[in-house]
């Protein structure tokens, strides 16, 4: 992964439910290190952010 154009920090809050999933997730995961991702393929590589953005909009 590449960084961002600056060093400045980005910090996004999350609805608190959504981030107690995300812990939850995290615990039972076997992929936990930092640049792991936390929606990938099927081979590790990282998802196209439209695809996952569509996928979790169309099972509303």
């Amino acid at each position: 992964m590449t960084s961002t154009k600056t060093d400045a920090e980005l910090v996004k809050h999350l609805p608190e439910p959504l981030f107690r999933v995300l812990q939850w997730h995290r615990q039972i995961s076997k992929h936990t290190a930092d640049p792991d991702f936390i929606f990938c393929k099927l081979d590790g590589n990282p998802c196209d952010p439209n695809f996952v953005r569509d996928s979790v909009c169309r099972r509303r």
